[in-house]
């Protein structure tokens, strides 16, 4: 054991490695192949709408060119199906089984656990198909917004979102690009990449007809370095020529576009459009919050507790974009910071090694992610455990002058057939393990007692997942990863050996 004087010190270092190693494992298991994935089917649409001469032109390639469409016909089936699986459950094959009063001897009818199997068997199947639906609907529902939100933010041509090329408009730039033949202004020149081609024809995107307005209009070089008069002079005739040609954004858009143009300049500065203005609608919905709390009860917390998963959703989304844009713009992550400019060569190190660090992490997985229990565990054991030494069950069962000590915890995220706690009380002894609920099993002798003293004190856990039982604190929960409790195996049959 060490001096009291690094009690502090090490808190402090298990609470930042329990929150970094989190971080990064979201990073390189989630984020990073969720972004591939999305770049290899959307990555080649998205970065030819980018390139359109018109923002109706963009939409449409953006819906066409890749599987976005028949992504929001699948959202649109799965709904029907959801609601079909509801109706269902109305019927008395897979209805839920009705309590009543058990007579003597037998378990009551909405008792599925004590039941036979086939009594609630059409529940429990028609119960697992519609949370697995829910769960690919949610999926879907939170890519293709990430997608619509990302290529919102990138078309906004009053920002600024090139490294070397700042001083272009959006139509400058893509004039520049497509009649170089796919090399960006003041760039070497460069063979076509598997991202830059076409699965319906198999060619490079910008050869489309689409884009043969920038070749009729443009001089085949590079745009030189204009000053703001004459990129407005620029724009002028861009959006002057798209009117002639009658590919101009119509309708609702225009209305949009009429109605966001006051407010563009005060909310999209340098080149930070989507992460600097969320965060300032995000403040100002705060702000608003605070000032209708005596009105409205629980509103700044609701606000405050959902900071948390915007902020997330805002940072995977600036990823995404990052790096479908990037290969084409060379634009920076955090562009308010002008900082993480993409470069192709470096992101493929980048990728190489977070591969590599997704087979360290998920091998030690456990160990990792549970470093706050095992600081809680290592705090009881050295505060109430005589020398600071722990013990197993097997010990305490076999010492005559010892009383029989019963542990109480809590199950989360376990629940029978009709129930609806996901939370349920165990006990925890020298001898079993569980509850009339979960049904009990044999406490394997090696048990460490420190560690069910800490799962049986886990608060948080409890706390969160028993008694706020919601998706924005199941978020706070999983980000800072400060965990108490730990898994307990429930082993029917063990081996001896």
């Amino acid at each position: 054991t060490l001096p009291a004087i690094f009690d502090l010190p090490i808190l402090l270092a298990v609470v930042v490695f329990t929150i970094g190693s989190n971080i990064l494992t979201h990073l390189v298991v989630y984020l990073v192949p969720i972004a591939e994935c999305l770049n290899f089917f959307m990555g080649t649409a998205m970065r030819a709408a980018y390139c359109a001469p018109s923002r109706e032109q963009a939409w449409q390639i953006f819906a066409e060119w890749g599987p976005l469409q028949s992504w929001v016909r699948n959202c649109f089936w799965l709904l029907i199906v959801l609601f079909g699986s509801w109706v269902l459950g109305q019927l008395p094959p897979c209805r839920k089984p009705r309590k009543s009063r058990p007579s003597e001897g037998e378990p009551g009818r909405g008792d599925c656990a004590r039941r036979p199997t086939s009594d609630c068997q059409g529940f429990m199947y028609l119960q697992s198909f519609r949370a697995a639906t829910t769960r690919i609907l949610s999926v879907l529902g939170v890519i293709i917004v990430a997608l619509c939100v990302s290529m919102s933010s990138e078309l906004n041509d009053e920002v600024p979102l090139h490294v070397a090329t700042s001083h272009m408009s959006r139509q400058a730039f893509c004039a520049s690009f497509v009649v170089r033949g796919g090399t960006p202004p003041g760039g070497d020149e460069r063979k076509p990449r598997c991202g830059d081609f076409r699965r319906s024809n198999w060619a490079p995107w910008w050869e489309d007809p689409v884009f043969d307005l920038y070749r009729e209009v443009v001089a085949e070089e590079t745009p030189r370095p204009r000053t703001s008069a004459q990129s407005r002079a620029t724009r002028a005739s861009w959006y002057r020529l798209q009117r002639e040609q009658g590919s101009g954004a119509r309708g609702v858009t225009n209305l949009l576009e009429f109605l966001a143009q006051p407010f563009r300049r005060k909310l999209f500065w340098s080149g930070s459009s989507l992460i600097v203005s969320v965060m300032l609608l995000l403040l100002i919905g705060l702000l608003g919050s605070l000032i209708l709390t005596p009105l409205f009860k629980g509103l700044f917390i609701f606000c405050v507790s959902l900071v948390g998963p915007v902020l997330g959703l805002l940072f995977a989304a600036s990823f995404i974009q990052w790096r479908i844009f990037g290969p084409l713009t060379g634009q920076y992550y955090l562009r308010f910071w002008t900082a993480c400019p993409f470069d192709l060569e470096v992101y493929q190190q980048f990728h190489f090694w977070c591969l590599v660090l997704a087979f360290v992490l998920m091998v030690f997985y456990h160990s990792i992610h549970f470093a706050s229990h095992y600081y809680y565990t290592r705090s009881l054991r050295l505060a109430y455990f005589d020398g600071g030494r722990d013990i197993a069950w097997q010990a305490m069962k076999s010492n005559p002058l010892c009383p029989l000590v019963i542990l109480t915890g809590t199950v989360t995220d376990w629940k029978r057939p009709g129930d609806k706690a996901g939370i349920t009380e165990i006990s925890i002894s020298p001898l079993h393990t569980g509850s009339s609920k979960t049904g009990f099993v044999e406490t394997p002798p090696g048990r460490s007692v420190a560690k069910c003293t800490a799962i049986a004190a886990a608060a948080t856990d409890a706390f969160i997942l028993g008694m706020f039982d919601r998706l924005r604190y199941r978020f706070w929960l999983e980000s800072l990863n400060l965990r108490m409790g730990d898994y307990l195996l429930f082993e029917r049959f063990r081996n001896p050996c």
